[in-house]
């Protein structure tokens, strides 16, 4: 994930999934994090939010999500490659977690859950799918078996499911 030149490795993690998320962010190994929503939770809601946090490629908290959290938590969240650094990313990942309804009301969009990404994803317009990655040039699934990379080129979606060695 971090070949691509001036790649950031993000992780969207769900706090409701992973106990003890907030704990952990606090480590001297977390490159960066943030609140995927805005404004600050009271603590019990801040233990269950959303949160976008900067991977190091060489990290125990890396390795830990990537590997323990992916066997033993499958819902944790995402990872997003992205070009630009934490602040852009983040506030692009906000937009896309609102929506409007055909009748013109505003929801949030959980497009960071699993089962919400595989169905979005495939029903997206060329020019939904642009907005959509923006500046990200993937958005992984990470599994104990096999990760699941989802692109955007020239509009089309592009799904490539890679299996892990054992």
């Amino acid at each position: 994930m971090w070949t691509q030149t001036g790649a950031h490795v993000y992780a969207v993690i769900a706090g409701a999934e992973v106990p003890g998320l907030l704990a952990q962010l606090t480590a001297p190994n977390v490159a960066g994090w943030d609140g995927l929503h805005r404004g600050a939770l009271p603590p019990d809601e801040a233990e269950r939010a959303t949160y976008i946090v900067e991977l190091r490629a060489e990290s125990p908290f890396t390795d830990w999500l990537l590997g323990e959290a992916s066997a033993a938590l499958p819902n944790w969240g995402v990872l997003v490659v992205s070009t630009q650094s934490l602040r852009p990313t983040r506030e692009h990942l906000r937009r896309i977690s609102e929506a409007l309804s055909p009748e013109g009301q505003r929801f949030a969009l959980r497009w960071f859950d699993r089962a919400v990404l595989r169905a979005l994803l495939p029903s997206l317009s060329s020019s939904q799918l642009q907005t959509f990655f923006g500046d990200c040039s993937a958005l992984v699934l990470p599994a104990a078996a096999d990760w699941t990379w989802y692109r955007e080129s020239v509009g089309q979606l592009v799904i490539d499911v890679r299996t892990l060695a054992a």
